[in-house]
């Protein structure tokens, strides 16, 4: 992506960039690429169906419990913290003050909030109830904490770490919204349906 932002706009084929992308998985370049193709909702829906994808794999290996499973688990969420990382950055992009949004913040954010914390739910459910994870033992334990620790936190992560490009009040209520909805969401695994699209602190 770093090499990629240099390039003019219509240096490339951004639809085959982003078919390339996907046949070598490489999801968060996707993401970007359909940002700079100029198609937004396109590039959240990506995000969310990578992400279904992605999170999919994880439960599938946590349930298989072998070492080279858990290889796969990690290599997973590392793909998912990428994608993740690059679904941020659009919205931020577009929250900018200097950008002209062709669609309601409000609902871009909250596109990506629901992708985010069905990832985690959809995780979440698969983790068994049973076992210590604080037992060295217990190595299958660890690695669901692992995982739902590395779900739940780089979200709220990315957020934090773009303080820098948080310009306007506006951005920053949305995005306070957002960390704030997130966690909230998190403490009550048991339902991910967001009952209100508005934002209360605009």
């Amino acid at each position: 992506i770093h090499e990629l932002e240099y390039l003019p706009a219509d240096y490339l084929d951004w639809g085959q960039a982003v078919k390339i992308c996907e046949e070598h998985e490489v999801y968060d370049a996707a993401v970007w690429a359909l940002d700079r193709k100029g198609e937004l909702r396109a590039a959240l829906t990506k995000t969310e169906e990578y992400e279904r994808l992605l999170s999919m794999k994880v439960v599938e290996h946590l349930t298989q419990r072998t070492p080279e499973d858990e290889d796969a688990v990690r290599n997973l969420l590392s793909s998912l913290q990428r994608l993740q990382h690059s679904a941020v950055s659009v919205c931020l992009a577009h929250s900018r003050p200097s950008a002209e949004p062709t669609t309601p913040l409000e609902d871009v954010w909250f596109q990506l909030l629901s992708s985010q914390v069905g990832c985690v739910h959809r995780v979440s459910l698969s983790c068994s109830v049973q076992g210590d994870p604080d037992d060295a033992a217990d190595k299958h334990a660890q690695l669901e904490k692992e995982a739902m620790s590395s779900l739940s936190s780089d979200f709220q992560e990315q957020l934090s770490s773009s303080q820098g490009d948080r310009i306007s009040s506006r951005n920053e209520a949305i995005e306070i919204w957002v960390c704030l909805s997130f966690g909230l969401l998190l403490d009550n695994r048991s339902s991910t349906k967001i009952t209100s699209r508005r934002l209360a602190i605009l």
